[in-house]
């Protein structure tokens, strides 16, 4: 009888209706926020590593450490959603900047400019997705426009 059950609740679950393909789950945790992917040497003296964990012609999903800053950029063919998995970074976000730490989700519409700031003594680690997959032109790095500074006139006037 308890046999019965749990082939049940396979085929209820679908645990056997598809063979599971390896390499393609992974649990990425805060608690694992140190090292969740056993970063290289290279990666870990980088001031941002990006990986490609896997994609698909809808999504693309991507694991990026940011050690200092992520430039200003944006996308004009995906929507990319970021889950903060650990640190804590300052996120430009168009004209608007906001705190964001671990657990903290943030939809960023194709076409927003952003950027990421590490704030804290290690190194921020993001969960990247984008829909549709990422396209390798897809892009654009933004650089903030320059404007004249009040201190400059300020110290002019003095």
């Amino acid at each position: 009888m308890r046999t019965l059950r749990v082939i049940s609740l396979c085929v209820l679950f679908g645990c056997a209706a598809a063979p599971q393909k390896q390499g393609l789950s992974k649990v990425i945790s805060p608690a694992q926020s140190g090292n969740p992917t056993s970063w290289d040497e290279a990666e870990l003296a980088a001031p941002v590593a990006i990986r490609t964990l896997r994609r698909t012609p809808e999504a693309s999903f991507h694991l990026a450490r940011v050690q200092a800053e992520l430039g200003r950029r944006l996308h004009e063919k995906s929507d990319l959603t970021l889950v903060v998995v650990s640190g804590q970074l300052e996120l430009s976000l168009g004209d608007e900047t906001v705190q964001a730490g671990a657990g903290d989700v943030v939809e960023i519409p194709r076409g927003t400019p952003y950027a990421a700031l590490n704030k804290g003594k290690d190194a921020g680690v993001l969960y990247e997705v984008f829909t549709p997959a990422l396209a390798d032109d897809d892009t654009r790095n933004k650089p903030v426009a320059a404007t004249e500074s009040a201190w400059r006139w300020n110290l002019w006037l003095q």
